[in-house]
């Protein structure tokens, strides 16, 4: 394809960013003056968040790390993971590894690119942190397969060959209100794919994707494996990933759980003034903290919202059945 023959759509050709994520796309060396740190190309930004890294004290190695680190090993294999990246999960059971983490939602055939972009960038980092620290870093993606906002991962766009932007999206009838979005069955996935592909057919690239996304669309066990697969095929294995939904996770997290009840109200104060400060700045608050509780629990395979004050009832189930715990977006980033 010739230069003449390419069109450059403006980054915000569609409305759907914010002016938070532009502004700070615009100048990402800058950051945007002390509410996000800016990124930078100087070897000094990266030799002093390596001395960070490099500086942490880490907890010590127990059954519940070996079994996350399985966890995460068994999953990545399935989704095509990199035999390199493999070897390196293997070692982070004994060794000092470093982990680069970023994650979403799963989304509908992967998502949006931004899920895509934020994959490829974990890749770069550990690639570069590992240059730095002379020790194994891994690319992790957490696939929040656990979130029951089916609403924000039923759907996808695509621009058609001239730039009309279409969409496609998942029946309702495929998810049960307040199951996790990851259990989805990997069928309804693939038959959103079949008939998506009568349409762009014809499109650059097609071929190349229809190659290997029905295979991949079958193997998957529901649609949070598809999507992990997706993307592991789209980044050529770089990466490792864990799922939201883990067991393992949650019991290798039960004390950090029980801390956040002891401070909830003090985490969701930070998280207001933070909202507060954005919003002096002319942009919008990212979160605001209901009266529920942050951590949502599992009942019948429905994640259901508990009142704030009923926290006894989820100091026992994080106690008992920590597994049925599932963290709210606060929880889960922290």
């Amino acid at each position: 394809m010739s230069k003449k023959n390419i069109q450059i759509l403006p980054v915000n050709a569609n409305g759907s960013l914010t002016r938070l994520y532009m502004d700070y796309a615009a100048e990402p060396e800058n950051g945007l003056g002390g509410l996000v740190r800016g990124y930078s190309k100087r070897k000094t930004f990266w030799s002093g968040g390596a001395a960070d890294v490099g500086g942490e004290k880490r907890p010590a190695r127990g059954e519940a790390w070996l079994r996350v680190v399985e966890d995460i090993r068994r999953l990545s294999e399935r989704a095509g993971t990199s035999l390199r990246v493999l070897e390196k999960l293997e070692r982070a059971k004994t060794e000092e590894v470093t982990f680069v983490l970023t994650g979403q939602q799963p989304g509908l055939l992967g998502g949006p690119l931004l899920t895509l972009y934020k994959a490829l960038t974990a890749a770069a980092v550990a690639g570069r942190l590992e240059k730095i620290l002379s020790r194994p870093a891994v690319p992790l993606f957490w696939s929040a397969g656990d979130d029951a906002d089916f609403q924000e991962i039923k759907s996808m766009s695509l621009l058609g060959r001239d730039l009309a932007r279409f969409g496609v999206s998942l029946p309702a009838g495929d998810n049960r209100t307040g199951s996790p979005v990851g259990s989805v069955p990997a069928e309804s996935v693939a038959t959103v794919w079949a008939g998506l592909a009568r349409f762009i057919e014809k499109l650059p690239g097609f071929e190349a994707v229809q190659a290997w996304l029905p295979a991949v669309l079958a193997e998957a066990r529901d649609h949070g494996e598809s999507f992990v697969r997706i993307i592991s095929q789209l980044t050529r294995g770089e990466l490792a990933f864990v799922d939201g939904r883990s067991g393992a996770v949650r019991r290798c997290a039960r004390s950090l759980m029980a801390d956040y009840l002891d401070r909830e109200d003090e985490v969701k104060q930070a998280v207001i003034r933070s909202g507060k400060q954005l919003a002096g700045r002319g942009y919008h608050a990212q979160l605001s903290p209901g009266e529920d509780s942050g951590i949502f629990l599992l009942e019948n395979g429905i994640r259901r919202a508990v009142p704030g004050d009923q926290t006894a009832k989820l100091r026992e189930a994080v106690q008992s059945r920590v597994e049925d715990c599932s963290p709210g977006v606060v929880l889960r980033t922290l």
